[in-house]
């Protein structure tokens, strides 16, 4: 079969991100020199052997040994020579999506967990809904490890490892130090799991999943970004120079407890008037399910915003960043609830972070905390980010 060549020039973030690799060390050489390959394979498409020796630096041969290696583990395919070329004809190859499933749950809505396999691509090609029964605590990692094994035992490919995206503070280990609506305090999700399915499992904090999986899978407008994740609670994912950023107690973007209101209602860390008491998936659903009409949906939505932007403008300002990715119920899809969270920020924001705004949905709408997960795995196993 002929494959239409590509040159496979990678701009923006990504050919950033490759342009900044630092120094292998000898004893990571073969891993990070697989991390390259498969990074520019997969953001970039199918390419010669010659091509991904000129894309991210390395000579011909080593290339050419990595994707012997790779060929022999099945994680990438030749898809054929190239045509109307000049010069040698070249084979192509590329990664092959279905070489692998991924586990992945996420524990992100209020009233379910949601389990599903994953591609190499990102498609999900299964998908389960497990209803919660406000089940916290042992409960609930029991409920987690029952899901794992449905869908260990529902994949019909190798699987590369699980991923985990949940509420709260979610340690390097995989240790879910705090997730209040979970009933969590220091929980060893990661070491539980793993010990249970016999595979790697990575655990992290949804809103920084959702990132992820913007980063992995989705077409990044910048090196630096904010998810603002709307669920039980409110999060923010941080992305600084094209990484996750999870900050020195895993802590970051626990926007969900800032104070926006020192009247308002007691949150669940015991605190009055914390953003999440104004703008939380439950919380609309219930104000917007008894409001008198249109108007007062429409003025609802705007106080949310409003209340949003109020938090975010510092954060903004701070780190000087100009796009902010939004993901979570439908209210917070609307013209309204965007208009008034950019309102907000510009009346508390020098004009020079307001103008230039841009405010966007999430690339994946209902999946993309499931795909984060994903992101989140082949990070880890392949170096895939």
């Amino acid at each position: 079969m002929d494959v239409t060549p590509a040159t496979p020039r990678l701009r923006g973030p990504l050919g950033d991100r490759l342009a900044r690799e630092p120094r292998m060390l000898p004893e990571d050489a073969r891993r990070s020199n697989r991390g390259l390959i498969l990074r520019a394979l997969h953001h970039g498409g199918p390419a010669s052997r010659a091509n991904l020796a000129k894309l991210v630096g390395l000579t011909p041969a080593t290339v050419s040994a990595v994707i012997k290696e790779l060929l022999e583990a099945r994680l990438v395919d030749e898809l054929g020579r190239t045509s109307g070329a000049i010069g040698k004809p070249a084979t192509m190859v590329g990664i092959e999506p279905d070489a692998r499933h991924i586990v992945t749950v996420s524990l992100s809505e209020p009233d379910q967990f949601v389990g599903a396999l994953v591609n190499l691509a990102g498609k999900v090609v299964l998908r389960r809904t497990y209803e919660r029964n406000d089940r916290t605590g042992a409960d609930a990692v029991a409920l987690l490890g029952s899901i794992c094994d449905d869908l260990v035992g529902d994949a019909d490919r190798p699987l590369l490892g699980v991923g985990v995206a949940t509420p709260g503070i979610v340690d390097t280990d995989g240790t879910v130090l705090r997730a209040a609506r979970l009933g969590w305090i220091k929980v060893p999700v990661a070491s539980e799991l793993a010990t249970r399915t016999g595979l790697g499992v990575y655990v992290d904090n949804d809103a920084n999943a959702s990132a992820l999986a913007e980063l992995t899978f989705g077409v990044a407008h910048s090196s630096d970004f904010l998810m603002v994740r709307v669920d039980q609670g409110v999060g923010v994912g941080l992305v600084l120079d094209g990484a996750v950023y999870r900050g020195s107690r895993s802590a970051s973007g626990e926007i969900g407890h800032v104070v926006v209101d020192p009247d308002g209602s007691i949150c669940t860390c015991g605190k009055r008037g914390c953003l999440e008491t104004e703008i939380s998936a439950p919380l609309l659903g219930r104000r917007l399910g008894v409001a008198d009409d249109a108007h007062s949906e429409i003025e609802f939505v705007r106080r949310a915003g409003e209340r949003l932007g109020s938090a975010l403008a510092t954060v903004l300002s701070a780190l000087d960043i100009g796009d902010v990715i939004l993901s979570g119920p439908e209210p917070v899809a609307t013209e309204t609830f965007r208009q008034a969270t950019i309102d907000a920020v510009a009346a508390r924001t020098m004009p020079e972070i307001s103008e230039e705004l841009m405010l966007r949905a999430s690339s994946f709408g209902d999946d993309d905390v499931v795909l984060g997960a994903a992101a989140l795995v082949l990070d880890e196993e392949l170096d895939i980010r």
